[in-house]
């Protein structure tokens, strides 16, 4: 999984990755958050899961 190769094995997306197939990892250690791309019909959305600084 790139996500985990650019921002850690550790990094939490929030969201179980198998549970949504159809998501296509397309993370790059030039972006600021993890990314993921799929289609709907002819469309094409990305998906940039958000980044939230942790609480102490």
């Amino acid at each position: 999984m790139l996500y985990k190769n650019e921002f850690g094995a550790g990094f939490n997306l929030g969201f179980n990755l198998s549970d949504y197939p159809y998501l296509n990892d397309k993370s790059w250690h030039n972006d600021v958050s993890p990314s993921f791309n799929f289609n709907v019909g002819s469309q094409y959305y990305v998906l940039w899961v958000v980044i939230r600084p942790s609480r102490a």
